[in-house]
């Protein structure tokens, strides 16, 4: 019975042809998945609208049909962001070709399949709906006996492209064993003349398989492939567990290498480099209970790596121009359709890519490239990579290519280092690099220690930013991956600023270092200049203008290590910088005239400029116009060349200019002003604008308005222009012709920017101040006529050098003022300080052996300085200072002030120190003739004089007499007066019982002997009240002859050796803690 119903389905499907399936097309059995991934679902363009498998159907792929997505051209605000099965694959869309209203539905059909092998039966897809011009979306099912509608929604469900997918779960438990097929309906609001593109409703991921309460795991994704794994990642349906299906492409789930999982991701290993794989994944809820599969999803591992060194050139046969790059090699585009292809010989786009390789100049090269219609994204990215590279071969890895970017649609270009799941930026270049398709290829060379060891690929990605523009190509050539060299080569040498006789280059290196330049001019041969620089940039001064130079630069590294040379940069210098007068008649050879109607051809002087050479911009022209009723005859003086708009040829209305060269007017010219002639005949002459331009843009100075001649034949007239407020800048004179129609010819000759010359003033002074009087005196002054003197009090003067009394003491400001008659002036300011006047006085006072010296004030003082006569000084208004040794000093006071006015005074002063009389005495002997005593006065202080009353009405003068007593006895009051060398006295008295008693006690431990002698004496004592601190041998008169520190530890006995004294009478001096003892000692032979 099951297989009558089977036979009447196929002719029922037969005879009403529901579905036109090729002969290739047969019945699929569920389970059933398609996610659109495959190459035979194709974009294509709008135009011609891709391709999809065979066994699918769709409605005519004209005005409204269903597409594969992604669209290399996105239709903005409807559509889904990415597909839903991985984010990088395909769904199917409905799309809109043109400005359509008609038709407003569009359906696209599965294949038959056969449900034959399921006993629950469902369907489930993903929608993404977004866009206002969204109607409906239905979904109907033939199982043979009509369409049934199963599924319907109406209106947009998403609000953006970022929105999640929905998914849609259809139950076939109706269709139980049936072979089915399924339609999809987009349907779009008719006449929706804003939106009306805004209609993309997009399904993904079709299965057919059977209910189970364990659901498919979704979202199955390749997070990354190498040569021998690749590691995989999916959304749970709900389970905990997994089963991974894979094998080689074509594997089905039932016959893949299977892998159990209890995470949601999984690394396949053992791999087949450069091999293509499928993959399946399935929820396992439990024992016995799992999803259907999810897949296949396919990826390719990488080769294998290649062991550096490596080199491409890519002018192997693997790089077939227009066609893939190697299986090795990796390309990607966020573009849509732009991508880098290998190419030789120039691009296919104009202003955009080298003209040839540069290996060879005939080989290949990849470039970047836009191709197709408009509308691929305003920044898009193409990227390549290398093959994998294993620089473990390599101590110090570097990578060098070869680069051309030339292209006014080149954003930028950057080139990424990957390794291990890492990428990292090495260099990124803004803009276009070169100029034209005949520009030089540039190297760049790139560290890659940072990588030693490690298997990389280099990613080189090229941007681009304009919408439509095919201005992009980023070339590519020669890569290589080697030992980089001792000395790294610099690279990007360019050009930073250019002037009429200076370059200043700048460039990249690896390390700060120090670097070589070398440079001549293009057209010589001759030897290079050659610079030594540690500065990057560095400004090369001395070239001459308006020439071609070509440079190069190469690092010096460590001695004698050196880089090879980078370049040639090709550079012209600027026109000079003229200075006036400058003149211009435009009759010399560097002016050409061109031919025909248009002016085609005419030539320019290098420095003067113009947006471009055709009309209507100012050209050369000799004798007449080529226009009738417009323009001179001749030029200015009856012959030679003028410049002129030339209005022919162009549309309406309209302007032509022209911009002269950069001319200083020097402040040193009186009057600048700038001339010209004009002929301006022409209904159609609107207007001549004369503009002047410095450096904070141009101004207008003049206006003509319509035409000022009224034939070919009458003069040219004459204008002067005062460019006064231009002094001392440097300006350029633009000239802009208006007109707006044939006739519209204005002519300029005999262009001057002159003034007359004013010699610059220059002056200066010096000045000498004496308290209040100032005297200013002309140093040097240039080319002034007249001279004033602003003192800075209110009064002045024109006397060439004047002397100025001020009231009053303070700071003054000085001014000098010098003129010329032709305007120039010159002045020099000074600040001066005048001062009262000073004087000096100081007292002195003496408190015993210190002075003191008082200043006394004077007005404006700032400072005393003193010299105190001995070879010190000091500064202060009271100083104290004690002197030794001096009998008189000659103490000098100078006072100084502010303004660095001095006096001074000198006063002697004595100097004596306040004597102290101190005298002690020794009993020589006691005899029946008397008492003999000798005294001594040494002990007293700044002593000079000394008188003595014995007390027994003798006297005596000196400082160590020796008296005799005719009565012994010690009640003789004894008076010692001594005298300063000031003449001061002091004195002391005192009995001798009272003066001798502690001394006597004192003398009485000690024992000298042998006295007499020759010069040998032991000096002992047993008491310890006794510690001696020196001795000291005296003659009569007092004078020392010799002298004995006792500074060791003392043990009751001292040897004395004075054997080198002649003989005669002396007195041994012993200085102890307790006072002095005199003994008087004999030295004989």
């Amino acid at each position: 019975m099951k297989s009558t119903k089977l036979l009447f389905t196929f002719l029922v499907f037969c005879t009403l042809n529901f579905i036109a399936l090729s002969q290739n097309c047969q019945i699929k059995k569920a389970p059933f998945f398609e996610n659109f991934d495959k190459i035979t679902f194709s974009s294509g363009t709008a135009q011609n609208g891709g391709s999809i498998d065979s066994c699918w159907q769709r409605s005519s792929a004209n005005t409204y049909y269903w597409r594969v997505g992604p669209a290399s051209s996105r239709t903005p605000n409807t559509g889904p962001q990415n597909d839903h099965t991985t984010g990088n694959g395909k769904y199917m869309f409905t799309e809109i070709n043109g400005i359509n209203y008609y038709p407003i539905t569009t359906e696209l059909k599965s294949p038959l399949i056969d449900l034959d092998t399921l006993n629950n039966p469902k369907l489930t897809f993903f929608t993404h709906l977004f866009g206002l011009s969204i109607a409906s979306f239905k979904v109907h099912i033939n199982n043979g006996s009509g369409w049934n509608l199963e599924y319907s929604i109406t209106g947009p469900q998403q609000s953006s492209r970022a929105d999640a997918w929905d998914k849609v779960t259809i139950n076939l438990s109706s269709y139980l064993g049936d072979t089915i097929q399924v339609r999809f309906t987009g349907e779009k609001v008719p006449y929706a003349p804003g939106p009306w593109a805004e209609t993309d409703m997009s399904i993904d991921d079709f299965r057919i398989s059977n209910d189970t309460a364990c659901e498919t795991p979704q979202n199955l994704t390749i997070s990354f492939e190498t040569d021998v794994k690749a590691g995989i990642k999916w959304i749970s349906g709900g389970a905990n567990n997994w089963n991974v299906s894979y094998g080689p492409t074509g594997t089905s789930a039932q016959n893949g290498i299977l892998i159990n999982t209890a995470t949601p991701h999984v690394i396949l290993s053992g791999l087949t480099p450069s091999s293509s794989y499928d993959v399946y994944v399935r929820d396992s809820c439990a024992p016995g209970q799992v999803s259907s599969w999810f897949g296949p999803i396919s990826f390719i591992t990488d080769c294998s790596p290649v062991l550096a060194p490596f080199i491409e050139n890519f002018d192997s046969a693997n790089f077939s121009v227009y066609n893939s790059f190697p299986p090795c090699w990796k390309r990607k585009t966020t573009g849509g359709d732009f991508y880098f292809l290998a190419r030789q010989g120039p691009t296919f786009h104009p202003s955009t890519g080298p003209s040839g390789d540069h290996t060879t100049g005939n080989g290949r090269y990849v470039f970047s490239v836009r191709s197709g219609g408009s509308g691929s994204p305003v920044y898009g990215a193409a990227s390549f990579k290398t093959p994998l590279l294993d620089l473990s071969n390599l101590t110090k890895p570097s990578l060098s290519f070869w680069y051309h970017m030339y292209g006014a649609d080149i954003d930028s270009m950057a080139v990424f280092v990957e390794s291990k799941d890492v990428s990292k930026k090495v260099l990124s270049l803004i803009g276009q690099q070169q100029f034209s398709n005949t520009d030089a290829w540039k190297e760049m060379e790139i560290d890659l220690s940072g990588f030693k060891d490690d298997t990389i690929e280099v990613a080189f990605t090229s941007y681009k930013y304009a919408l439509t523009g095919t201005k992009t190509n980023v070339a590519i050539d020669d890569i290589a991956i080697e030992e980089a060299p001792i000395c790294p080569k610099p690279y990007v040498l360019h050009a930073e600023k250019i002037t009429g006789t200076s370059v200043t280059l700048g460039w990249s290196a690896a390390t700060p270092s120090s670097w070589q330049l070398k440079y001549r001019p293009t057209a010589s041969s001759g030897a290079f200049t050659f610079i030594s620089t540690a500065n990057n940039p560095t400004t090369i001064n001395g070239l001459s203008p308006r020439t071609e130079y070509e440079f190069y630069v190469r690092d010096s590294c460590i001695a004698p290590n050196t880089s090879q040379w980078v370049g040639p940069l090709v550079i012209t210098t600027d026109c000079p910088l003229y200075n006036i007068p400058f003149y211009e008649n435009f009759d010399s050879t560097a002016w050409v005239p061109g031919v025909s109607l248009s002016n085609i051809g005419n030539e320019i002087s290098p420095c003067w400029n113009r947006p471009d050479s055709l009309a209507p911009h100012f050209g050369v022209m000799t004798g007449a116009t080529t226009s009738t009723s417009t323009g001179p005859a001749n030029g200015s003086g009856g012959t030679g060349k003028y410049i002129y708009t030339e209005a022919s040829g162009t549309n309406y209305p309209t302007t032509g200019e022209i911009t002269s060269p950069q001319i200083y007017i020097n402040p040193l010219r009186v009057n600048p002003r700038l001339r010209f002639g004009y002929h301006m005949y022409g209904s159609d002459i609107t207007s001549l604008e004369v503009e002047v331009g410095n450096e904070n843009g141009f101004t207008n100075v003049h206006t003509f308005t319509g035409a000022q001649q009224t034939s070919s034949t009458a003069p040219w007239k004459y204008h002067l222009v005062s460019l006064a407020q231009f002094s001392g800048d440097t300006i350029q004179v633009k000239f802009k012709g208006n007109f707006s129609g044939f006739n519209g010819d204005v002519a300029i000759d005999d262009f001057l920017v002159t003034a007359k010359h004013c010699p610059l003033v220059s002056t200066s002074f010096t000045d000498s101040i004496h308290f209040l009087q100032a005297n200013f005196v002309l140093d040097s002054t240039n080319s002034n006529d007249s001279l004033y003197w602003d003192f800075g009090d209110g009064t002045d003067t024109s006397i060439v050098n004047s002397s100025h009394v001020y009231d009053t003491a303070g700071t003054y400001t000085v001014k000098l003022l010098a003129y010329n008659n032709c305007g120039n002036v010159d002045s020099t300011i000074k600040t001066i300080t005048v001062c009262d006047s000073l004087w000096a006085d100081f007292n002195i006072t003496q408190v015993g052996d210190t002075v003191i010296f008082t200043a006394n004030p004077t007005p404006g003082q700032t400072i005393y300085y003193w010299d105190l006569g001995n070879g010190k000084d000091t500064v202060g208004s009271e100083i104290k200072y004690s002197y030794q040794n001096h009998d008189s000093v000659k103490v000098g006071l100078t006072v100084v002030n502010i303004c660095g006015d001095s006096v001074s005074l000198f006063k002697v002063v004595r100097l004596c120190l306040p004597p102290e009389a101190l005298w002690s005495y020794h009993i020589v002997s006691t005899t029946s003739s008397g008492m003999k005593v000798q005294f001594d006065g040494t002990n007293s202080k700044n002593a000079v004089i000394y008188h003595w009353s014995f007390g027994d009405g003798d006297t005596a003068i000196g400082a160590m007499p020796l008296h005799t007593y005719v009565t012994p006895g010690l009640h003789y009051k004894v008076i010692l007066t001594v005298k300063n060398r000031c003449d001061q006295q002091n004195l002391k008295s005192g009995k001798l019982s009272e003066i001798g008693l502690p001394e006597l006690k004192l003398e009485s431990l000690l024992d000298l002997f042998p006295n007499p002698s020759n010069g040998k004496f032991t000096l002992t004592w047993t008491s310890n009240e006794v510690l001696i601190k020196s001795i000291q041998l005296i003659d009569i008169s007092g004078n020392p002859l010799y002298r004995q520190e006792i500074n060791k530890e003392q043990n009751g006995i001292i040897n004395i050796d004075v054997s080198q004294i002649p003989k005669g009478n002396y007195v041994l001096k012993i200085q102890t803690l307790s006072g002095i003892v005199n003994k008087p000692v004999v030295i004989s032979p």
